[in-house]
């Protein structure tokens, strides 16, 4: 389950890098799969467990952040651990797929 998150949280770091379209068609299509996705991935956390702050952060500090063969990896990293937390807020707070797509800049703040 650790291993998913922290993939997904990489997948998206690297997508913020390219910005949302101002607005028309693709940025709704790009909003709506976003939505799609985010609901495919929280079905399975909710039924089966939330992984707390506590063991996420455990789990890149051990993997991650303290391997010296993965220093060029560290602010990565850092950027996918905050990723994780704001995700895992807005599990835990119930936040709606839309408003997680927003965070992550795949769809334009209504």
């Amino acid at each position: 389950m650790l291993k998913t998150l922290f993939i997904f949280t990489l997948l998206a770091v690297t997508m913020q890098a390219s910005p949302v379209v101002e607005s028309g068609t693709l940025s709704n299509i790009i909003c709506t799969n976003c939505q799609s996705a985010v609901n495919a991935f929280l079905a399975p956390i909710k039924k089966v467990e939330l992984i707390t702050k506590t063991e996420l952060t455990d789990f890149v500090n051990r993997k991650c952040l303290h391997d010296p063969q993965l220093a060029s990896f560290h602010f990565l990293c850092s950027m996918a651990l905050d990723l994780a937390l704001k995700f895992l807020d807005a599990v835990e707070g119930e936040v709606s797929e839309r408003a997680i797509c927003e965070a992550f800049h795949f769809c334009d703040k209504v």
